[in-house]
């Protein structure tokens, strides 16, 4: 069986269009992840979300969990690598942490800053999510999640505020690379 000459054009040329055409983008958040990184407006915020979080916390009770770290060693190795953990962290803190409390006792300040680098993190990065979480992400929560069965409700997030300072290192650390 032969097939036309012209049939065999036409294909070839609307497989030529699909290879060649320029993606455009579908959504919002497509368009706003091509706009360049602002890694200095992002850490002047880290900075001023570290003063802010300072003064915060000499409001709160301290921190008495001396000898549990919810933010390890190995969380932190694996933030400064996966872009998917970075963004858990922080949706962690944002839903688990700050979420949690009344909207009076976290200043608005401190929740539009972190959203803010929330939002900007993911431009300065290229990143598809996973569709499960990480392991190290539900070692976070087990740890967090242990407090609260020690019958201190409030402590873990008092406990997740506390490092909130090495968060924001950690943060520094990343875009500073």
């Amino acid at each position: 069986m032969q097939v036309p000459v012209a049939l065999i054009s036409c294909l070839l040329g609307v497989l030529l269009s699909f290879v060649t055409a320029e993606a455009k983008p579908v959504s919002g958040e497509a368009a706003e992840a091509k706009r360049p990184c602002p890694k200095a407006a992002m850490l002047q915020a880290i900075g001023s979300l570290h003063n802010k979080t300072v003064t915060w916390r000499h409001n709160l009770p301290k921190d008495r969990i001396i000898h549990q770290k919810l933010l390890d060693k190995e969380l932190r190795a694996q933030f400064m690598v996966n872009c998917t953990v970075q963004d858990e962290v922080l949706s962690f803190y944002q839903s688990q942490v700050f979420g949690g409390f009344q909207a009076a006792s976290v200043p608005q300040i401190i929740l539009n800053t972190f959203d803010e680098i929330r939002r900007n993190l993911r431009k300065c990065i290229s990143c598809t999510g996973a569709s499960t979480e990480s392991s190290a992400i539900r070692q976070l929560k087990d740890r967090f999640e242990k407090i609260k069965d020690r019958g201190q409700l409030q402590r873990r997030k008092y406990k997740a505020i506390s490092e909130l300072t090495v968060l924001i290192g950690w943060l520094n650390t990343f875009l500073s690379q």
